[in-house]
Formats: C-alpha cells, structure tokens, sequence
C-alpha cells in the first residue's frame, strides 16, 4: 500500500529515503528517484520525517523498536506517522517510546477498503 503513497510523493516534489523488506517492491519508486536504505535505523538517520505503512501490529514493533529498528537512531523532534491499521495498544506503545524518544508519533490508520458507498 505504500508504493502508490511514495509515487505520488515523489511525483510532487519531495525527496524520499524508503525501506522494504522485499526489495523488488521498491524498484519502481527506486526508478522515480528514491533513495533506498537497508534498514529501518537508516532511514532515521537520514531524514527526520517518516511514515510507516504496514501490514500487522508484529511487524510495526520490529519496524520501530527492533534491534535495526526507527527508534534505534531517530533523531530528537522527529515526525513518524503510522498509516499501519493494527492494535491501538501497539501505537500506544510506539508513541511512548518515541515520546522517551523525543519525537512526535502520530497514529493515521488507513483502511484498505476504497469502495465507500454512502446511502441516504
């Protein structure tokens, strides 16, 4: 979900340093002009606002606060918005340790279903 977010970033202007677990993923964004990282603590070392979306609450904890993780090198008065629809517990979390942390995370859950009908 997060490769159609970073084309349209890249489109209008802004310069990105991305991370995937499966490279493949990032080549057509590669392609657009995106750095690529090889770890998660890279990209916090590397920019100072980021946006987080993935598939389980599992893999947010790893992403944020693993061993190579975000919170690991993340610099003070540093932006994270998880995008990320998991456990409200899970964000809780990560939004204490990026307080401890000096940072601003922001809980921005998007759902995957776009066909909303409204019925009046």
């Amino acid at each position: 979900m997060g490769g159609p977010m970073a084309q349209n970033l890249i489109k209008h202007g802004y310069a990105l340093v991305v991370y995937e677990v499966y490279p493949e993923a990032i080549t057509p964004i590669q392609d657009l002009g995106a750095q690529v990282a090889e770890s998660p603590a890279e990209v916090a070392q590397r920019t100072d606002r980021i946006i987080t979306m993935l598939p389980s609450s599992t893999r947010v904890q790893s992403v944020y606060a693993g061993s190579d993780g975000i919170l690991s090198s993340i610099k003070q008065g540093s932006l994270l918005i998880d995008n990320s629809t998991i456990d409200p517990t899970v964000s809780k979390d990560m939004a204490a340790l990026a307080e401890k942390k000096g940072c601003v995370f922001m809980d921005a859950p998007v759902s995957g279903d776009l066909d909303w009908t409204l019925n009046y």
